[in-house]
Formats: structure tokens, C-alpha cells, sequence
């Protein structure tokens, strides 16, 4: 990929570029935006992964990988398809808090196409310098007493003059200002909500619904298993709502998420929620009060690493 000039371009210009990782039908690559930067200014980052269409990726768990840097996400991960191709590309802004020499940590991604083995791709480092502020101190350093002695102008005349070159570097500071602040990239959005603060948000407000008669036990069952999938995919990054209950448990199969030992509670509660849904099968309290329980526990249990 060939750099841009920054200056020019409001969006990252992705100075910094592993080269493309391929295995078979299947290639990534890691992109940094900038190889040199303020303290108090946002690194971003982009992965971009290209394979056969059909195929289940699994992105790393980035937050453990870049823990000492505060990462903004922007979501969803960006799909689109062409032919037969798959193209995914994710995004993300790192704000670090020490200044000197950095890399980035090892990245590695995990494709799976329909019907095929297990593809595994690992993006190398990338090295970016941080630097430091100027130093400030003669800034806050304290004045000299007024020795109560003045020395007349001998030029009243330069006064009007004075003024006039202090308004002229006024306007043109500003218009400088403007300028620059106009040339820099568009700060990332702020933070997402994290996924089980979404989760325990939609179960109070099933259980509320509940409570007041709004929800029979079937209808409560089938929010329990929608509030499952959207959890999932939040805090995995799996397609969880867009596929049926067989394609997300066969895309468990290729790891690289965390979710192998919960693969087979996780089948019996899904099933279950599909018989309630398709099959009109009848929940009882004590089934509905297991599956609100599971839930809870398998939120307590995957959440580590969010904040």
C-alpha cells in the first residue's frame, strides 16, 4: 500500500504496513497511521483480512494485546463481499501514555472457510516513536519582583506600531489555527458501551416486561436467547445474530475465541430457545428460571477483560 500524506487527507493515511500475510485463498495485513507522533495524539490501526466467502473469522482479543494503550474500537467490523471473496476490516485508535520507542504487539487472526480446515495468520510487529512534550517549565517558573524603578519609552510614537503587528500575529496565529485544525484526521467515536452493561441493560428490561405481564414464558424465552446472541457477538466479535443457531455453533469449532469449553451448554440453550420458538414448545417457570440463571453465569464468566 502506497502512504498518503496525511496533511492532505482527513482519514489515516496508514504510513506504517506489515507485508500481506497469505496462506491459500486466504491473506491479512496490519497497518499503522502514523511512525512518528505526539503524546497527545491518536495512533490508529487497521487490520484487514481478505477470504473466501462463507468464511468464519476471529479476530484476537486486541484489548489484552494492547494493554498499555487505551483502545477506541469503532464498530462493526467493516464486511463487505465481492464475487466470492470475503473482505473484513477493523479498525481501531490506540492512545498511549508514555512517550519513547513503541510496537505494537504480534497480531494473529483465525479464518475457517466453509467445509475446510482451520487457517491461521500471523501479522508481524510494527515499531512507531512517541514523542515526549517540550518542556514546560519556564513557563511556571515564578517573575521577578517589581523593583519599583521604569524606564520612560523614548519612542511614544512605536506604540500605535506595536499594536498594530500584535493584531496582525493574532489574525494570522488564528488563521493558522484554523487551518491545521481543519487538516487533522476525524477523532474517533468515543468508546462503545461494553457488551455485558448492554446484556444486564436488556435483561432488567425483560424481566421488568415479565413482571408486569407484558411477556408470556415463550416470548421471555426467545428474549433470553436474542440478549445471548447480541452479547456474544459484542464481546467476541461473532456474526451471532446473523446466523442460525446451527452455523453459530459450527463456527465454535475453529477456536481462537474462548468459547470451545461453553460450546456445549451454550448448544442445549440455543436449541431450546429454537423448540420454544419454531416448535411452540412450552416453557415451564422452573425451565425459564434455568435459562434466565445460565445466562447471568455465562455473562459473569466471559466479561473479564472489559471494563
Amino acid at each position: 500500500m502506497v502512504a498518503c500524506d496525511q496533511k492532505d487527507k482527513e482519514a489515516p493515511s496508514w504510513e506504517l504496513s506489515t507485508e500481506v500475510v497469505q496462506r491459500g485463498p486466504v491473506q491479512a495485513s496490519l497497518h499503522l497511521g502514523l511512525e512518528e507522533m505526539s503524546i497527545l495524539d491518536t495512533q490508529t490501526l487497521k487490520i484487514e483480512v481478505q477470504a473466501p466467502q462463507n468464511s468464519t473469522v476471529a479476530f484476537p482479543n486486541l484489548e489484552e494485546r494492547f494493554e498499555d494503550y487505551r483502545l477506541v474500537p469503532w464498530e462493526p467490523t467493516l464486511r463487505r463481499v465481492s464475487g466470492n471473496t470475503l473482505f473484513l476490516t477493523r479498525h481501531l485508535a490506540l492512545e498511549a501514555e508514555e512517550s519513547g520507542s513503541q510496537r505494537t504487539a504480534p497480531v494473529e487472526v483465525v479464518v475457517v472457510p466453509l467445509g475446510g480446515d482451520e487457517i491461521r495468520l500471523r501479522l508481524a510487529s510494527l515499531s512507531f516513536d512517541i514523542l515526549p512534550l517540550d518542556d514546560l517549565a519556564l513557563l511556571t517558573q515564578a517573575l521577578e519582583g517589581n523593583l519599583g524603578v521604569q524606564r520612560p519609552h523614548p519612542y511614544p510614537w512605536l506604540s500605535p506600531l506595536l499594536w498594530s503587528l500584535l493584531g496582525l500575529a493574532l489574525v494570522g496565529g488564528a488563521g493558522v489555527y484554523l487551518i491545521s485544525k481543519r487538516q487533522r484526521p476525524t477523532p474517533p467515536p468515543p468508546p462503545p458501551e461494553p457488551a455485558h452493561h448492554w446484556a444486564y441493560r436488556h435483561l432488567e428490561q425483560l424481566v421488568q416486561q415479565q413482571q408486569g405481564g407484558q411477556l408470556s414464558s415463550e416470548a421471555f424465552v426467545d428474549g433470553l436467547s436474542n440478549v445471548l446472541r447480541g452479547y456474544i457477538e459484542r464481546r467476541f466479535h461473532l456474526p451471532a445474530l446473523e446466523q442460525t443457531s446451527e452455523e453459530f455453533l459450527r463456527s465454535l469449532s475453529g477456536g481462537g475465541h474462548g468459547l470451545e469449553e461453553h460450546r456445549p451448554v451454550l448448544s442445549r440453550f440455543l436449541e431450546y430457545g429454537d423448540l420454544v420458538k419454531f416448535a411452540a414448545q412450552n416453557a415451564s417457570e422452573e425451565e425459564v428460571q434455568k435459562g434466565f440463571d445460565f445466562l447471568k453465569g455465562f455473562i459473569e464468566q466471559t466479561r473479564r477483560g472489559e471494563s
